[in-house]
């Protein structure tokens, strides 16, 4: 059975967004499976995470190995 970690606060401008984009480029790095829900209206985790995957294939692996 897997982990639930839940990055919360109900203030904006704290870092939810980017505390959860470094913590799943920390844990993939390690090999393990993360998923992001993104629940803020800005949508900025995964406007993020999209943009990454936009950059890692047209430039090689990257972090992920190739595997998405």
């Amino acid at each position: 059975m897997g982990k639930v970690l839940a990055i919360t606060n109900r203030k904006g401008g704290t870092g939810k967004s980017t505390t959860s984009i470094s913590l799943w480029a920390g844990l993939a790095r390690l090999g393990k499976k993360v998923l992001i829900i993104d629940a803020d209206s800005q949508h900025s985790a995964t406007v993020s995470l999209f943009l990454y995957f936009l950059t890692e294939k047209n430039s090689g692996a990257g972090m992920t190995g190739g595997r998405i």
